[in-house]
């Protein structure tokens, strides 16, 4: 998590540096729609919507994920429950007077 962190505060600073060398204002226009903004902002802009579009895409791979996890941790505790009942089942057995 803290090598995120650190990825995260380092682009944040590179696109910061980046959109005070790059104020130059451009035309966009884009189906129909026009406007005029700053280099920079236009190019944040776009890289935003393709890292929003990229998690969107991925999420139903990662809710997926999530489910088999939960499933597979479900049984590990299930497993984990019977096997600490047969124990006690069996030292039940060991402890139980012989009778001959």
């Amino acid at each position: 998590m803290k090598l995120f962190a650190v990825l995260a505060l380092l682009i944040a600073i590179v696109a910061g540096v980046f959109a005070l060398q790059n104020a130059t204002p451009v035309f966009v226009q884009f189906l129909g729609w026009q406007t005029q903004a700053s280099m920079a902002l236009v190019l944040l802009v776009t890289f935003a919507l393709g890292v929003l579009f990229g998690f969107l895409i991925s999420l139903p791979t990662m809710i997926q994920r999530m489910r088999k996890i939960a499933h597979f941790r479900s049984r590990a505790d299930q497993l984990a429950y019977d096997l600490a009942e047969a124990n006690r089942k069996l030292s039940e057995a060991d402890t139980a007077p012989q009778t001959n």
